[in-house]
C-alpha cells in the first residue's frame, strides 16, 4: 500500500491499530522525496537522519501505550522556521551558514505532538514573493506543471503537499504567502485568526528569536484536506509560553454551523483592481452552486462591505511600513497617519481557509478562500470540511513521465475525508483491505497561471447589520 498521499488523519489511524509504523511511512516518504524532488525541489534542508530517528522513537512510543496528535506523521516546514541544528537562510546568501540552537515555538509543538520532521521547504528572498526562488536553493517547481512556479512564499510546503513529501507542513503568511501556494498547487491552508498562533522562532536571522507579537502576518498550517488543518491547528494554536501563555490557554468557540444548509455566504468574484480569470470566476461558482444546492443562504452584494480599492491600498501600505526604515520620511509619516485614523474595525485579522475547487480547461488547480469571523476559525475550517465533501478537493498529481504530459486529464474522483470514510479506513486497515485512489495523468500547459481573486464571505447572521459588527464578528470570505 502506498501511504504518502494519506491524510494525516488516515496516517494516524492506521498507525494506531498496527498496520503500519512510522519507520515504514518515514521511509516511503524519503524514498519519494529522493525520487521526485529533483524535479521540484520542495525539500531545501532534508533532515532525513534525525527524521528516521524520530519515527523510532515514535513507534517505541507508541509500544508503550502512548498515543499523542501527530506520533509517527511525517511533516515538512518551512525554511524560514528555526530548527536547532539547520540552516535558517529566509534565502538571503549572506545568511547561509547561520544555524539556531533551538527550535522555533510551532517547531517544538510538532515535536511534542509526535510529528516526524522530514525537512524545510524553500522560500524566495525575505519571503516576499509569488514565487519560490532564492540564490541559495534555487527555484521550486509547481508538481502540476515545472515550467509554472508553486507560489510563494510557502511554495516549497506546498509543493511538498501536493508531490506526497509528508502529510502535514507548517507555513507563514503576510500578504497571501500561505494562500497563494495552496491555489497554486491544488492543496489546503488556514491563515489564522491574528495573533491566535506564537510565532516565535519564526524569524530572519540573524535576529534573535523574541517572543513578539507580529503586526500583520500570521504562521498557520498547510494539509491536502480541511479537517487535516483542524488538526495541525489544534497542535499550533496556543499563546507564547513566555508572554501571554503565562496567563491563558486557547479554547476556540466550536463552528457556528454543522451543515451547509445553515450557513449564509457572500460570494465576491471581482475586484476593481484586478480583473478575475475564467478559471477562477468557474472555481467560485462552483462553491455557490454547491451552498444554493444545500439551501445555503448565498448573496453577492452587500452595502457593508469596505471599499476594496481603498482597503487593498491602505494594506499595501502597512505592509511597507515592515520596511520603514528604507523609506523616506514624507512616505513614514503618511503610513502614521494612516495608521492614527484606523479603528481595531479596519483591520480585523480575520481567519482564512484556501480550498482547491477543481482544475482549470488546461488542468491546474483552481481555489478560493473562505474567511471566517474573528477567533472563530472553526467556522470556516467546517465550511471547508463541508465543501470537501460535496466538490471534492485534493486530487493527485502524477508527476513527469507517469504517463505522458500530451494525455488529457481524465475525469477524476476527488479524494475527501469523513468521519465515516476514516471509520472505514481503519476497519479496512485491521482487515488486511485497502481503498483504491484515482490517479490523475499530467496535465498539459496552460498560458498563464489563475491568480485567487474572488472571495465569499460566510456569516451566520443577517445580512444588514452595523459594518464594524458586521467586519469584526460574522463575516468568513473565501
Amino acid at each position: 500500500m502506498e501511504w504518502n498521499f494519506r491524510s494525516a488523519e488516515e496516517l494516524a489511524a492506521a498507525l494506531r491499530v498496527g498496520a503500519v509504523t512510522s519507520v515504514e511511512l518515514t521511509d516511503e516518504a524519503i524514498a519519494r522525496i529522493e525520487r521526485d524532488d529533483k524535479v521540484i525541489n520542495a525539500i531545501c534542508v532534508p533532515d532525513f537522519d534525525r527524521a528516521r530517528a524520530a519515527a523510532r522513537d515514535a513507534d517505541q512510543a507508541r509500544a508503550r501505550g502512548e498515543d499523542r496528535p501527530l506520533l509517527g506523521i511525517p511533516v515538512t516546514v518551512k525554511e524560514s522556521y528555526n530548527i536547532a541544528g539547520l540552516p535558517t537562510t529566509w534565502g538571503m546568501p549572506a545568511q547561509r551558514d547561520y544555524v539556531p540552537s533551538e527550535d522555533a515555538v510551532q517547531v517544538s509543538r510538532l515535536k511534542a505532538a509526535g510529528a516526524v520532521l522530514l525537512g524545510k521547504t524553500n522560500v524566495p528572498l525575505m519571503l516576499r514573493d509569488i514565487q519560490s526562488f532564492n540564490e541559495i536553493y534555487g527555484t521550486t517547481n509547481n508538481p502540476w506543471d515545472h515550467g509554472r512556479t508553486s507560489g510563494g512564499s510557502s511554495g516549497g510546503s506546498a509543493a511538498a503537499l501536493a508531490s506526497g513529501f509528508g502529510a502535514l507542513s507548517i507555513g507563514s503568511d503576510l500578504a497571501g504567502s500561505l494562500r497563494t501556494p495552496a491555489h497554486f498547487c491544488g492543496v489546503y491552508a488556514h491563515k489564522p485568526t491574528l495573533g491566535l498562533v506564537a510565532a516565535r522562532g519564526m524569524v530572519a536571522p540573524p535576529a534573535p528569536a523574541l517572543p513578539i507579537d507580529l503586526n500583520l502576518a500570521v504562521v498557520g498550517p498547510m494539509a491536502r484536506t480541511a479537517r487535516d488543518l483542524t488538526l495541525l491547528l489544534d497542535v499550533m494554536a496556543e499563546p507564547d509560553p513566555l508572554t501571554h501563555g503565562v496567563a491563558y490557554d486557547v479554547v476556540l468557540p466550536p463552528a457556528r454551523h454543522e451543515r451547509l444548509s445553515d450557513f449564509r455566504v457572500l460570494i465576491i468574484e471581482d475586484h476593481p483592481l484586478i480583473p478575475t480569470g475564467s478559471a477562477v470566476r468557474a472555481g467560485v461558482n462552483r462553491v455557490a452552486e454547491a451552498l444554493v444546492d444545500e439551501g445555503a443562504r448565498v448573496g453577492r452584494r452587500s452595502p457593508l462591505l469596505p471599499d476594496p480599492t481603498e482597503a487593498a491600498t491602505l494594506y499595501m501600505l502597512l505592509m511597507l511600513s515592515n520596511a520603514a526604515a528604507g523609506i523616506s520620511v514624507d512616505v513614514y509619516e503618511q503610513l502614521q497617519t494612516h495608521a492614527a485614523a484606523l479603528s481595531a474595525d479596519d483591520m480585523p485579522g480575520l481567519p482564512a481557509t484556501a480550498i482547491p475547487t477543481g482544475r482549470s480547461p488546461e488542468g491546474l488547480p483552481v481555489g478560493v478562500q473562505l474567511i471566517g469571523p474573528m477567533f472563530e476559525d472553526r467556522t470556516p475550517l467546517r465550511l471547508a470540511e463541508l465543501l470537501e465533501q460535496k466538490i471534492g478537493g485534493f486530487q493527485k498529481v502524477v508527476l513527469p513521465g507517469r504517463p505522458s504530459r500530451t494525455k488529457r486529464p481524465q475525469k477524476s474522483q476527488p479524494t475527501t475525508v469523513t468521519r465515516e470514510s476514516l471509520q472505514k479506513l481503519t476497519s479496512a486497515i485491521a482487515t488486511g483491505r485497502s481503498r483504491q485512489r484515482t490517479v490523475l495523468p499530467r496535465p498539459a500547459r496552460a498560458r498563464r497561471p489563475h491568480l485567487p481573486n474572488a472571495v465569499c464571505r460566510v456569516d451566520g447572521s443577517p445580512f444588514g447589520r452595523d459594518r464594524p459588527r458586521c467586519i469584526r464578528d460574522h463575516f468568513a470570505v473565501c
